[in-house]
């Protein structure tokens, strides 16, 4: 029955889906990786630190607690197993088998190296553009574009029906006039451009937009694409780390990687001579969240 819980795993981890959801080509793939994702955990539990470790009744039932929390009740739980190929004792069984795998790797894990102050300053001093961040702008806008092929969209109409948006302001927010008159695909969730950086828009767009306040509307600005009214919804300070603000995200980041090759390489070595056991990929075969 491990093949069972194993299969949706592999079929929930790549294709979002459980095993009966999947089409041919997902079924094929779903079956090569879990195969190779079995064979691992054999090894992985065959070995010296494998066979030490023991999953305490407690951790397990919790596991399954979690799992059966899902659902309404007892009736609605056993049904969704069934339909995935499981029953509650085959689902304790893969539960146990995932978590004694997961132990022996944070065994492992713990026997990395400590991350020296050095390697954190190397690292600083190595990537300084990943602890500066140029000022940004949360915005909304309402567009109404511009195009002499349609009555209704040439100049004269749409700067018309922008200026009408303009003077819904005054009674509506500026969500429910992006709603009602933008033309732009953001218009579904009021007119949201999202956070930018100087430089992402039209010129014409960026430099009105940059000299906003923080709840402020600009009046109408025209761009290559039409007329514009646009809303500064937040400020976001440009941001210059230094090396101690940056250290903790450093470190964590370092040990990270060092877990993961100390994994992977861990891993390989269980390998035997005659039956190599690619780990290459080893966020596909679902080893790939680091222990730590």
């Amino acid at each position: 029955m491990s093949q069972s819980y194993c299969t949706l795993q592999v079929a929930q981890e790549l294709f979002g889906c459980a095993p009966p959801e999947l089409d041919e080509t997902q079924r094929l793939r779903v079956a090569e990786v879990t195969q190779r994702r079995l064979e691992i955990e054999r090894r992985v539990l065959a070995s010296e630190e494998g066979r030490a470790v023991c999953v305490p009744e407690a951790t397990l039932q919790h596991a399954v607690d979690e799992v059966r929390a899902r659902y309404a009740d007892a009736a609605e739980f056993s049904t969704a197993l069934a339909h995935i190929g499981l029953d509650e004792a085959s689902l304790r069984q893969g539960l146990q088998r995932q978590l004694a795998v997961d132990a022996v790797l944070e065994k492992i894990s713990a026997e990395s190296e400590a991350i020296s102050e050095l390697d954190v300053e190397l690292f600083f001093r190595l990537n300084s553009e990943r602890f500066t961040a140029p000022e940004r702008r949360r915005a909304r806008h309402v567009l109404v574009t511009i195009n002499e092929e349609f009555a209704e969209n040439r100049r004269e109409a749409a700067l018309a029906r922008i200026q009408q948006a303009a003077n819904e302001l005054r009674t509506l927010s500026f969500e429910n006039v992006a709603q009602r008159y933008s033309e732009c695909p953001t218009a579904v969730n009021g007119g949201m451009l999202g956070e930018l950086r100087r430089n992402q828009l039209y010129p014409e767009l960026d430099a009105v937009l940059f000299d906003l306040d923080v709840g402020e509307t600009s009046d109408v600005v025209e761009s290559p694409m039409g007329f514009h009214l646009l809303r500064c919804e937040a400020i976001f300070s440009a941001l210059h780390e230094n090396l101690e603000q940056a250290a903790p995200r450093i470190r964590e980041h370092l040990r990270s990687k060092q877990v993961q090759q100390r994994q992977k390489a861990w891993l390989e070595g269980l390998a035997a001579d005659d039956l190599p056991m690619n780990v290459s990929n080893n966020k596909e075969i679902g080893y790939g969240k680091l222990k730590q």
